[in-house]
C-alpha cells in the first residue's frame, strides 16, 4: 500500500485536556478515528468521553501516546501508561488503548504501532488484558521485532515459540497480583464489565492453529458466562526472561 509509506509518526508526551488542543498538534479527526476504529455509535457526549479515555490524562497516571497520521488526518494510535514494575525494577507499562482506521486494517499497522511505541518509551515489559485475538497477534509480532517474548495467560504467542508456558502462568500470576479492581475467576481468568467490554465468543477460525489454542480458555470461560460477565486473559510482552 503506497499510502502506508507515507504515514507520519508523533509522539506525544502530555495527553490533552480537550479535543480542541489535540487540534493544536496540526492533525485532525481524534474523535472520529476512535468511533470509527472501534465500531462505536454515539451521541456528542458519547464521543468525548471516548476521546478522554484515549487521549486524555488520567489522574494518577503518566500516559504516553504514539500517533500515525496522513495528509494531517490522524489514521492509528496507540497509548501506553507508566505502571507497577511487574519484576523488580523492569521498566513497565500498561497498554492503555490501541485503535487503527478501518481503512488501514490488514497492513501490519497494529504491529507497527506497538514496535515503535516499545521503542520510543524504552518498555522493558508491556502489560494489559484482551479477548481479541487480532490483537494478541498485532502484539506478539511488532514485540518479537523488539526483542520481547509475549504471553497470552499461560500461552506463549511469540512467533516460532508458541506453547504452553510456566513462565507465561508465572508472569500472569504477578499480573493478577496488581489487579485489585478486578475479580479474578477461574484460573487466570479477569473478568471485566460488559460494559466495557462485549461479552462475545472470540472468532479464532481465521488464525493459525496456535492462536486458536491458546484462545481455548477464554472461549471455555466466555461460554460458562454468557452474558454476565467478559472473560479476558492477561497478555504480557517481556525483554529479559527471568524471575
Amino acid at each position: 500500500m503506497k499510502e502506508f509509506d507515507q504515514l507520519q509518526k508523533t509522539r506525544i508526551d502530555k495527553p490533552f485536556a480537550d479535543e480542541g488542543e489535540a487540534l493544536k498538534t496540526g492533525i485532525n479527526g481524534w474523535s472520529k478515528l476512535v468511533m470509527d476504529g472501534y465500531g462505536f455509535e454515539g451521541d456528542s457526549d458519547f464521543q468525548k468521553e471516548q476521546f478522554d479515555i484515549e487521549f486524555g490524562q488520567t489522574e494518577g497516571q503518566t500516559k504516553k501516546i504514539l500517533v500515525y497520521s496522513f495528509l494531517g488526518k490522524i489514521v492509528a494510535s496507540i497509548g501506553f501508561v507508566e505502571n507497577e514494575s511487574l519484576l523488580e525494577k523492569a521498566r513497565t507499562f500498561n497498554v492503555h488503548g490501541i485503535v487503527v482506521s478501518p481503512v488501514l486494517k490488514g497492513f501490519g499497522v497494529g504491529s507497527a504501532l506497538y514496535e515503535n511505541a516499545i521503542n520510543e518509551f524504552d518498555v522493558e515489559i508491556l502489560v494489559g488484558k484482551t479477548k481479541n485475538p487480532s490483537a494478541v497477534v498485532a502484539r506478539a509480532n511488532g514485540a518479537a521485532r523488539m526483542g520481547m517474548r509475549t504471553f497470552y495467560g499461560e500461552y506463549e504467542v511469540t512467533p516460532n515459540l508458541f506453547g504452553k508456558s510456566d513462565y507465561g502462568s508465572f508472569l500472569a500470576n504477578k499480573y493478577l497480583e496488581q489487579r485489585k479492581t478486578y475479580i479474578k475467576g477461574d484460573g487466570l481468568i479477569v473478568l471485566t464489565d460488559i460494559t466495557i467490554l462485549p461479552p462475545n465468543i472470540p472468532d479464532v477460525t481465521l488464525f493459525p492453529k496456535e492462536i486458536a489454542k491458546a484462545f481455548t480458555p477464554i472461549i471455555e470461560q466466555q461460554k460458562k458466562l454468557g452474558d454476565k460477565d467478559t472473560a479476558t486473559l492477561p497478555l504480557i510482552s517481556i525483554k529479559k526472561i527471568g524471575k
